[in-house]
């Protein structure tokens, strides 16, 4: 049966999020963003549906073959988020996967509705980072504190 965990068990979910390159996603099962989990199977979480807070997309992560979300996240969304995004005014959302497999979760999702899809280009990071010897040029005013701050790879 499909639930929304609540935000102290988000990490329930850490096991779908370590093959996950969304950093959205990772974001929001660290805690790092405010979003919100739909699962699967509380017990025995085989599949989430992330709902990235700030943005009117979610992220479909974990087994596709899940048999609650190919037979009832239709009638959930319908029911329990479809109400909510109208109270904030969304009227259309993205929902992200990762590969093919999940066509039939999305086709059963979507039913008659219009549905697109496109492909999302993600840059990564650099693997082979500037040396830390390049200058910085920043300037700041006494009454400004800066932060210098270097970007890796976090997961």
């Amino acid at each position: 049966m499909i639930t929304e965990i609540n935000k102290h068990e988000f990490h329930k979910v850490k096991h779908l999020t370590d093959s996950c390159q969304n950093i959205e996603v990772k974001a929001v099962a660290s805690g790092l963003n405010p979003g919100r989990i739909y699962v699967d199977d509380e017990e025995n979480i085989t599949a989430a549906l992330i709902w990235i807070h700030g943005q009117s997309g979610f992220q479909l992560i974990g087994n596709s073959r899940s048999e609650p979300f190919l037979n009832e996240l239709k009638e959930y969304m319908r029911e329990r988020i479809e109400p909510e995004l109208l109270n904030l005014h969304i009227n259309a959302v993205e929902i992200g996967v990762v590969d093919e497999t999940w066509e039939d979760v999305l086709q059963h999702i979507s039913g008659k509705r219009d549905i697109s899809s496109d492909i999302q280009h993600v840059f990564k990071l650099n693997p082979n980072p500037i040396s830390q010897q390049v200058p910085l040029d920043i300037c700041a005013s006494q009454d400004e504190e800066v932060r210098i701050l270097r970007i890796d790879e976090y997961y």
